[in-house]
């Protein structure tokens, strides 16, 4: 009798999901290859998050400046460094950024979704 019930009541889930798909207005599923590395498991990917971030040489507020970042752009990590026991630096291919001036991210998409929502909200 148990057997009976789970099989009608799987069989009117089945039928629910069935019904409710509108082959019309299916959209089809795009695999976005432009950015390989952007669910790597093993990459992590910042987003700027201050007006401006001037990039180091060095892993610390002394080193000579590189180039400049703005708020939103996302940078690939390539390395980090724990500078006296407190200041958290990333590496990137520009140079060194200190933490306080950007945002982890486990992959891209999540990367990119943040810069959307930072953006709307400087509008």
């Amino acid at each position: 009798m148990k057997r009976k019930h789970f099989f009608i009541a799987a069989a009117g889930i089945l039928f629910l999901i069935l019904s409710s798909c509108n082959k019309s207005n299916d959209m089809p599923i795009t695999l976005d290859n432009s950015e390989p590395l952007a669910l790597a498991p093993d990459v992590s990917w910042a987003v700027v998050n201050v007006s401006y971030a001037v990039f180091r040489t060095k892993p610390e507020w002394s080193a000579e400046s590189r180039e400049n970042s703005r708020k939103g752009e996302i940078l690939q990590v390539k390395g980090n460094f724990l500078n006296n026991g407190k200041d958290i630096w990333y590496l990137f291919d520009k140079g060194w950024l200190p933490a306080e001036s950007i945002t982890i991210y486990n992959n891209r998409y999540k990367a990119v979704n943040a810069v959307k929502k930072l953006m709307e909200n400087n509008n």
